[in-house]
This record gives structure tokens, sequence and C-alpha cells, in this order.
């Protein structure tokens, strides 16, 4: 796996748990990753520090995804961090507390999954894929949340932010069939909003 160095001090953030790293830290890359490949982050001596995907265009080419050396960063990985995400909004924070309930399922570096945000409104389910490396893994992805979820329907939404990582960001419906409206609960109220 190819790996991104880091300049002299620059460590003791990432070290901290601080899950970007900046362009202007990078001292070296060995190896040549291609865009949304998988990348080691070591410190100037090459102790690891942590692992995430490369974005060679963005002003963060790496977000940690991993501290723990040799983790493979997949599809099953993602799959991993999604089901905990759900796990513990269901048994710690009590959500979704029905099946119409309107809630943020992931929250990018928050459930380790650093350039994805997934909102579940009901029986859809909206992704924002911010990153080149989640990019590379968005039918993974789709699969991935449709499971978690139970949705029925799986769109993405545009970021702004994906300008910056070189990626084509839209409106589009994914997964599952047609529809004209999200409907959903939040805090007890009936929303309907146009998809």
């Amino acid at each position: 796996m190819a790996r991104v160095r880091l300049r002299r001090g620059h460590v003791q953030p990432v070290w901290a748990g601080h899950p970007w790293i900046y362009a202007q830290a990078i001292d070296g890359i060995e190896g040549a990753p291609a865009e949304g490949d998988p990348v080691d982050v070591v410190d100037p001596n090459g102790n690891f520090i942590g692992a995430g995907f490369y974005s060679p265009r963005s002003a963060i080419p790496v977000r940690i995804m991993s501290r723990t050396p040799g983790e493979k960063l997949d599809g099953a990985a993602i799959g991993r961090r999604l089901d905990a995400a759900a796990r513990f909004r269901r048994e710690v924070l009590g959500i979704p507390s029905n099946p119409r309930e309107g809630y943020r399922l992931v929250h990018g570096e928050g459930d380790d999954l650093p350039g994805l945000i997934v909102d579940v409104f009901g029986d859809a389910a909206v992704v924002q894929i911010v990153t080149a490396g989640m990019d590379r893994r968005r039918e993974e992805i789709v699969g991935h949340v449709a499971r978690v979820t139970r949705a029925k329907h799986v769109l993405s939404a545009p970021v702004d932010a994906r300008a910056n990582e070189g990626v084509h960001s839209e409106y589009a419906l994914l997964r599952g069939p047609a529809f004209e409206r999200f409907e959903f609960e939040d805090r007890g109220f009936e929303i309907q909003l146009p998809a």
C-alpha cells in the first residue's frame, strides 16, 4: 500500500485524533496511489498513524478512516462502519423510534466514514458522497445503505465540496423505483417533500 509521509511539526494533531491530512502537512508520497486508493499515513520516522483514501486534487488529500494497522479499507469495512452507526443510533440514541422517522445515519468522520453522509427519510435514504475514495465505492455504499436502512429508495444528493475532489455531483435515484415525495416524521410532525 502507498504511504503518505507527514512533515515534522504536523504529526501531533493527527496523533491527537484529528482526521484530516492537509496538503501542506505532506512531506512525500511513497508509491503511486491513484485517486481514491487507500493509503497509510506515517510520521517522519515511518511509524503508522492511520489510513484513508487518497484525493490528490483536494486541499485535504487524506481523511483518516482507520487507526488500525493493516485494516483493509474496502466495501466490507464501509459496511461494518454503517452497521456500527446504525447500532449506535438505535441502542444509544433510540433512533429511529419508528420506521417513518427522519434522521442522520452517517455523519462522516464522526462515524469513521469520512466523505460520506447518509440521511434517512422514512423509506428513502439520501447519500452525499464527498470524496473520490467514497465515490469509487459508490455501488457498495448504496448496497450497504439499502441493507442497513431497508430503504425502498436510495438517492444521491449533490455536495458543493465534491468539485474540490474532482468528482461529479448530481441528484440521482441510485436504487429502487421512482417516487414523487419523501414522507417521514420529525419530532412528531408529518413531513412531505418533493423527491
